[in-house]
């Protein structure tokens, strides 16, 4: 009886164990057809999304696009370094060359590029373009992830032989000449400035610092007069317009988007599954001496392990509002105060396992909003600056305090984004000091108190990095040609 009973609980034990592997088998079969004949969903056009972000944030949507005469004058100046035979950069015309001594066959070389670039009009054509309020970068056809921004170098070059063409007519007195550089250069500012990515912001925010750099330079070496400083003002006025940054954050967005719906399929509900070999197209750089390449069947069959196309766009889009918050938030010491406490957490941790496609790039975002305060401060003061000289070259002296500037010269006070009042500090020398400065012009800084004017030692730059103490960073500071820092 014992031994009848046993057989009948092996023979029940074996029919549970085929049945068992079966039911393995038909779902490695299904993972395994599921995997294989999965293919990325319906295309969203993002590309164009993102001209059409980019359209948006224009100063003047209804002004022609001089994208054209930009892009026209990247041509030439590519053509004139081909013709000079090498990549010109005009450092040593800008009197930055790292050794503090020009190299005479290089400084030629800068020297013949930019008499070819006034030949073929490259400084017209630029001015031209700078009085458009809105200029477009055409959409590509490939991956958003996959963007090339192939001009970069030529606006960093074409900045500093601006520099140079204002520092020769300061020495001249051709204040014609030092306006329309310096229009020229923050047309270029203005024009990356309201593009979509974050690179270009960036970009352009170092610009604007060393074209405004520049103008404090003049000033200090008393090469503007009064109409000049006027005129500069206007300049800064007409071009100095930002975008809000959340653009920058939604094109991120974007670019995540598109990532996902070519990664990802589409069940026509939002939703789908990931498709292994497609990821691995997109994201995976093979290695030049060992592919990392598999199969499409192997690759995608651990779809199950991954996110669904629905959690990873929601997790996706958790993140890109909290930094567009973040970003467009006024307190330069509060912004945290704009992400909720889970998205805190969130970003303070690595990616989780399987959300890959989705840039934090809070590193990148905590930065960018440094420098874009430290634009708003040198710019705001490079302001100041001249409105106190064009007030002092009227007046015969100098104003009592910065309210003398308005309205006569100013029609608001600028503000110090560094301090919790928002106003510029100003004190007039006793006696002109070693620099020859009758006054000092500054901001607290990233201490938030006032070191009564008194820089960095090292670095006056690092009066702006956090935390530093007992130093201000000074408007009106002498600037080194020779590459060292203010």
């Amino acid at each position: 009886m014992k031994q009848r009973r046993r057989r009948v609980w092996v023979r029940l034990l074996l029919r549970m164990n085929a049945a068992a592997a079966l039911a393995a088998i038909a779902g490695a079969v299904y993972v395994a057809w599921v995997g294989a004949s999965a293919k990325p969903g319906s295309a969203v056009d993002y590309n164009q999304k993102v001209v059409d972000l980019v359209e948006s944030i224009q100063p003047d949507r209804h002004a022609p696009d001089a994208w054209p005469l930009f892009a026209g004058v990247v041509r030439s100046f590519q053509s004139i370094e081909e013709e000079v035979g090498a990549k010109v950069t005009f450092e040593h015309l800008a009197g930055e060359s790292r050794d503090g001594a020009p190299d005479p066959v290089i400084l030629e070389r800068e020297e013949r590029a930019l008499r070819l670039m006034q030949e073929r009009g490259l400084f017209d054509t630029l001015g031209e373009a700078a009085a458009f309020r809105r200029a477009v970068r055409p959409g590509g056809e490939g991956p958003l992830f996959e963007g090339q921004l192939t001009d970069i170098a030529v606006w960093r070059s074409i900045e500093r032989a601006n520099s140079g063409r204002a520092f020769r007519a300061s020495m001249v007195g051709g204040g014609d000449e030092i306006v329309d550089s310096v229009e020229q250069t923050l047309g270029v500012v203005r024009m990356l400035s309201h593009q979509a990515t974050l690179y270009e912001r960036l970009v352009a925010m170092a610009l604007e610092q060393r074209a405004t750099a520049e103008i404090r330079e003049l000033l200090l070496a008393g090469g503007l007069d009064r109409a000049t400083c006027v005129r500069l003002l206007g300049v800064i006025e007409r071009q100095s317009a930002r975008p809000p940054m959340s653009s920058v954050v939604e094109t991120e967005r974007l670019v995540f988007l598109d990532a996902v719906q070519m990664t990802h399929t589409d069940d026509g509900a939002g939703d789908g599954i990931r498709v292994g070999s497609a990821y691995d197209a997109l994201v995976e750089v093979p290695s030049k001496k060992t592919s990392t390449s598999r199969p499409p069947f192997i690759s995608n069959a651990g779809w199950f392990a991954h996110p669904r196309r629905s959690e990873l766009e929601a997790f996706g889009n958790m993140i890109y509002d909290g930094w567009s918050r973040y970003v467009d938030d006024d307190r330069r010491g509060g912004r945290l105060e704009a992400l909720t406490q889970d998205e805190i957490v969130v970003f303070s941790r690595p990616v989780p396992e399987g959300y890959g496609l989705v840039r934090l790039l809070k590193p990148e975002w905590e930065r960018a909003m440094d420098t874009f305060d430290q634009t708003c401060l040198t710019t705001n003061g490079t302001v100041v600056f001249l409105a106190i000289e064009a007030f002092r070259a009227e007046q015969g002296r100098l104003p009592a305090t910065l309210d003398e500037l308005v309205p006569g010269v100013l029609a608001a006070l600028p503000e110090d984004p560094f301090a919790d009042s928002g106003v510029f500090r100003y004190k007039i020398l006793s006696a002109p000091d070693d620099a020859g400065r009758s006054y000092l012009l500054y901001s607290v800084g990233s201490d938030q108190e006032d070191n009564d004017g008194v820089p960095h030692r090292e670095d006056a730059r690092r009066a702006l990095w956090a935390p530093v103490d007992l130093s201000d960073f000074v408007i009106n500071a002498p600037r080194r040609r020779d590459g060292g820092k203010e």
